[in-house]
């Protein structure tokens, strides 16, 4: 729920009245509720316009990922992504990440979720695992994309923010996997 997502990114002291936040990947609109209960002025990005109806009448503004150029500029206290990016090609991160990160008020941050393997071959692929039982190669989920807070740090070098630190560590021995989040400023 919120309140586990809130504390999973400790974004305690960030989630107040007024607060300006991107919520990047709507979902159920869970999150999208708990930032506006709290007071917050939330905007929602997604790869479709379907998904906008779960957040209707909370969300300020919807923008879609391929119009993501459309962020305004120096704007967002917050931007938050949570299990988006492993579903995510590098391509598609090159193309969100840099419109986020500019989105972002110069005193403003952006946490975004990562998903690592513990089997280092699946780490780092630019592009989707995909694969049946015959080929060998099946992953947790299939689709699902992995990278190493080393490389994830790289990707966010490239699209022009700055990762401060990596937190939030969870490892699922079961699937060989974890999850980490960095926090990016501009």
């Amino acid at each position: 729920g919120f309140d586990h997502m809130v504390e999973y990114f400790q974004l305690e002291s960030l989630v107040v009245p007024g607060a300006t936040v991107l919520e990047i990947g709507v979902g159920l609109g869970v999150s999208i509720k708990g930032f506006c209960e709290r007071g917050c002025v939330v905007s929602a990005l997604d790869i479709c316009e379907e998904a906008f109806a779960v957040v209707e009448g909370r969300a300020a503004v919807n923008y879609l990922h391929e119009r993501v150029e459309e962020l305004p500029e120096n704007h967002f206290d917050l931007a938050v992504s949570h299990l988006v990016t492993q579903h995510m090609s590098e391509d598609d991160i090159l193309w969100q990440f840099p419109a986020v990160i500019r989105s972002l008020k110069g005193t403003g941050c952006f946490r975004v979720q990562f998903a690592g393997s513990d089997i280092p071959e699946e780490n780092n692929i630019a592009e989707t695992i995909v694969g049946t039982p015959a080929d060998g190669k099946v992953s947790m989920l299939g689709g699902r994309m992995v990278r190493t807070p080393e490389y994830a740090i790289q990707l966010v070098e490239r699209c022009g923010g700055r990762a401060v630190r990596v937190s939030g560590v969870r490892r699922f021995p079961h699937f060989k996997s974890y999850w980490y989040w960095l926090e990016v400023a501009r």
